[in-house]
């Protein structure tokens, strides 16, 4: 009973933390008048420090010093410019003042992207409920999409929603490139989860520094151009001051406090929801991975599709005053995080009866039959060779994703791909899944035993 009152808790804990998390963020973002990159290079400052203070705790300064090779870091570079990128589009939404729940539902784009991409590149196989799952899960964020972003009378769309929706999902794209990318950087690590993540967060650090003047020279959005005076509080509405074009602050027409540079807008006022958005996200991102660690991907599955709920239903309704009066739309609301959970089912489903065709192999082994007999045999009978429930999880599943990230929502967390949400004991010993020949892929696994399979019935 106490094992089992301890699952929930901490199924309960991560839900909330989840919600708070997105909710958060998206109050921080909308609320302030921040630059999106400043917010997003806290997010790795405050991980890495975090990160770098457990390591000195638990490793040393032998840990430290390991952590903090130059070829190590240079190695996870690819990685954490993705993870930049993604936090800095995902921040962008928020800021145009994009809900939390559209992002998350939006964000659910990450799944198919992701699954698509581990069969081009990785050749990995799904069976048909997680094909079935992915067809849901797109078909019911795209109708999200046009229910929200165009008029529903007129089909008009509306142009402050679509260009947040636009960014929220090339912040999923980009979660779900990186998943691929993080999975074969990180394959063969062995040290620590947390000193992963040291290495990943100051890569996306250095990252983010690279970003800042990249943003400024293309937005047209005066926040996010550290060069130009604008003014530091909301609650300037004088619009020639938001104008960039009509030169901002510098124009004669604009009396409103300004100041330049990467953190104007951080200021006394607007802090207490920054530091707090921080906090959360920080500790959020560590919850996650010992979520993971003590539990199946089904469960984490599950606490985010709850948490979506909680955010669609419960959190924007109270913060954002959004309104549950368009039945379409909430019906809508429901079907993604079920189909999202759904496709995690099937890949756990998968990765069991793999494993147990592995055990009968393992305690058969003197029939004679050769390796990878029984995979070609559970293929043609109708079971494909499955993608793992850790390879299935999305912004929000890679492996030791720095802080900012969070995919399912997709941005957020992702994340966090969440890759940092695997933790240490998982992703480290995984092997390769559903294979019968070390090294060989499961379809020409199969097509080497084909003529067996026939002689066999």
């Amino acid at each position: 009973v106490a094992a089992l009152t301890a699952t929930y808790a901490l199924i309960l804990l991560y839900t909330l933390a989840d919600a708070a998390r997105n909710l958060l963020l998206q109050k921080a973002m909308s609320s302030t008048r921040i630059n999106a990159n400043s917010m997003g290079l806290m997010q790795y400052v405050c991980g890495a420090a975090f990160a770098s203070t457990l390591t000195l705790l638990q490793n040393g300064r032998a840990g430290i010093q390991e952590a903090l090779r130059f070829k190590k870091i240079l190695h996870c570079a690819p990685a954490g410019l993705l993870f930049a990128v993604q936090a800095t589009l995902n921040n962008m939404a928020y800021a145009q003042g994009l809900p939390a729940a559209m992002a998350l539902i939006l964000g659910r784009v990450y799944i198919p992207v992701a699954a698509v991409g581990a069969r081009v590149v990785l050749g990995k196989f799904y069976m048909w409920l997680e094909y079935a799952a992915i067809l849901i899960l797109t078909l019911a964020t795209v109708a999200f999409g046009y229910l929200k972003g165009f008029d529903i009378a007129t089909g008009t769309p509306q142009p402050h929603h679509v260009s947040a929706m636009v960014l929220v999902v090339a912040s999923a794209t980009t979660a779900a490139v990186n998943s691929l990318i993080t999975e074969r950087l990180l394959k063969n690590e062995t040290v620590p989860f947390h000193m992963q993540k040291i290495r990943l967060d100051i890569a996306s650090t250095f990252s983010s520094l690279a970003l800042i003047p990249l943003v400024g020279a293309i937005t047209q959005r005066v926040e996010d151009i550290p060069w130009v005076s604008r003014p530091v509080d909301g609650a300037c509405e004088i619009p020639v001051c938001w104008n960039v074009t009509a030169g901002a602050c510098f124009n004669t027409a604009c009396d409103c406090q300004c100041d330049e540079g990467l953190f104007a807008g951080w200021t006394a006022s607007s802090m207490p929801v920054i530091s707090l958005a921080l906090v959360v996200g920080i500790g959020y991102n560590w919850l996650v991975g010992k979520l993971v660690q003590r539990f199946s991907t089904v469960h984490r599955c599950i606490a985010d599709s709850f948490s979506l709920l909680l955010i669609y239903f419960v959190g924007d309704p109270l913060f954002n005053k959004t309104r549950l009066d368009n039945a379409c739309l909430d019906l809508v609301a429901l079907i993604v995080p079920l189909s999202s959970a759904l496709f995690s089912v099937a890949a756990s489903e998968m990765q069991s009866v793999m494993e147990a065709v592995a055990a009968m192999q393992d305690t058969q082994g003197g029939d004679g039959l050769p390796r990878g007999h029984c995979e070609c045999i559970a293929a043609k009978r109708g079971f494909d060779v499955g993608v793992s429930a850790e390879d299935s999880e999305g912004p929000q599943g890679s492996t030791a994703v720095p802080s900012g990230f969070d995919a399912a929502s997709g941005p957020s967390e992702g994340a966090g791909s969440r890759g940092e949400d695997r933790g240490e004991d998982r992703g480290e010993d995984r092997g390769e899944e559903g294979r019968g020949e070390p090294g060989a892929p499961a379809s020409l696994q199969v097509a080497r035993c084909g003529g067996d399979l026939d002689a066999d019935g």
